[in-house]
């Protein structure tokens, strides 16, 4: 009875666990195969513009281009969509347009942007750049807080610092220019968002 229950338990958790992948699998080949084909017409772009740009980056080669993204998340399909983009800016093509499918979901950016990520949960669209920058103040997060503690307790920053807030309880210590940056930004963020939120 008991080994009976017990079978029946771990068919349905099976089930389970196949169902789930097979809705992945199915939402991660219809994101990649827009990514394919972008990347494949961004190509095409360099080419045209006689922009000069090799690698594996840049290439027709659709499989290619599909098989990677199947094996990546999805910020780093997006990161790689925004370089690829902002190259082709600077040689004079790419295009500042919407992603108007919401490829990456809910919180898809706009060519040209990717996700702050200044927490796990930070999806935030801003340029590369300001991206890097943020990666760098998280990591000197700790060197830039009080040792000896002080009116905040051990998240005062030190003279010349201040809490970057780009979420609630974000007590990462920046210069005052990155936090005006940071809540201009936070401003932007449904015109920077190829598929807001309702």
């Amino acid at each position: 009875m008991v080994y009976g229950q017990l079978r029946t338990v771990l068919s349905v958790g099976l089930l389970y666990v196949i169902s789930a992948l097979q809705i992945s699998t199915a939402y991660g080949a219809s994101r990649c195969e827009q990514y394919a084909q972008n990347a494949v017409a961004e190509h095409q772009q360099n080419l045209q513009n006689q922009c000069g740009f090799t690698g594996p980056r840049w290439s027709s080669d659709f499989q290619g281009h599909y098989g990677w993204c199947l094996a990546v998340s999805s910020a780093d399909a997006q990161r790689e969509t925004a370089e690829r983009n902002n190259e082709l800016m600077r040689c004079g093509g790419g295009t500042q347009w919407a992603v108007e499918d919401c490829t990456y979901g809910p919180d898809t950016c706009i060519r040209g942007f990717v996700w702050r990520e200044a927490g796990p949960n930070d999806h935030v669209c801003v340029t590369p750049g300001v991206r890097e920058q943020t990666r760098n103040d998280n990591a000197q997060a700790a060197a830039r807080r009080s040792p000896t503690g002080g009116p905040f307790g051990r998240d005062t920053c030190l003279a010349g610092f201040v809490w970057r807030e780009a979420f609630p309880h974000d007590f990462v210590c920046v210069t005052p220019e990155t936090r005006a940056e940071t809540a201009q930004d936070n401003s932007q963020a449904n015109a920077r968002d190829a598929c807001p939120h309702p």
